[in-house]
């Protein structure tokens, strides 16, 4: 099973399977494509070998080629990243990361990416709400 966290991948592995998550089903050709400045087919070919090897990846035949994609389903690896980035440049901060890529962005957000994002929070305060009353209140004396 891959790292949840993703960590264990170098630098050219990560862009490999973040470039098959991309494109769902890749090929070695269309991996390079995807890729700025790519390495050599056979070292692409290579790479993606070595991810199916570690279980990051499925090949398949189709015709005469070998296609890739992801073993794990969209969301998983959508938070795994999401980890990633939240430890590695926001330090685990939620709000950090939500400014950011809130005026990151390069166009204005719609109603329902708002309303999205109302209800994301609505639901983290709810958790909040029920562990501080899951927690065991201390006697006074």
């Amino acid at each position: 099973m891959p790292d949840p966290t993703m960590i264990s991948l170098g630098k050219r592995q990560r862009q490999i399977y973040e470039t098959v998550h991309r494109l769902g089903n890749a090929s070695v050709t269309s991996v390079r494509d995807g890729l700025e400045d790519p390495p050599s087919y056979s070292t692409v070919r290579a790479i993606l070998n070595r991810l199916v090897d570690q279980g990051w990846l499925l090949s398949e035949q189709d015709g005469p080629r070998l296609v890739y994609r992801c073993t794990q389903k969209q969301v998983a690896a959508k938070r795994s990243m999401a980890k990633q980035v939240l430890q590695n440049f926001f330090q685990g901060s939620p709000a950090e990361a939500l400014a950011a890529f809130l005026d990151a962005s390069e166009r204005p957000l719609t109603e329902d990416e708002v309303d999205q994002m109302i209800e994301e929070v609505q639901r983290a305060r709810t958790q909040i709400s029920k562990k501080s009353q899951a927690k065991p209140k201390r006697p006074t004396s």
